[in-house]
């Protein structure tokens, strides 16, 4: 199976803003099955995290840093 790193896009939002991150990174036979396999052992997934849009806390994954930096850096 690749290995995948998982990345949140950054938000600006409520006057606070966030840079893009690399979480971590995991196993799977597609990106979205190794965010969901990622996301089980990841803090508060269980509440945050939509498993269908592959979101965390609303905010998109992605499987590397350019397009996550796409939005808001």
């Amino acid at each position: 199976m690749p290995m995948y790193e998982i990345w949140i896009e950054g938000y600006k939002c409520t006057g606070e803003q966030v840079r893009a991150e690399c979480l971590g990174s995991a196993a799977g036979n597609t990106f979205k099955e190794a965010c969901n396999e990622f996301m089980k052992t990841y803090p508060d997934s269980n509440i945050f995290y939509e498993k269908g849009n592959n979101t965390y806390w609303g905010c998109d994954l992605f499987d590397n840093e350019t397009d996550a930096r796409s939005y808001f850096g």
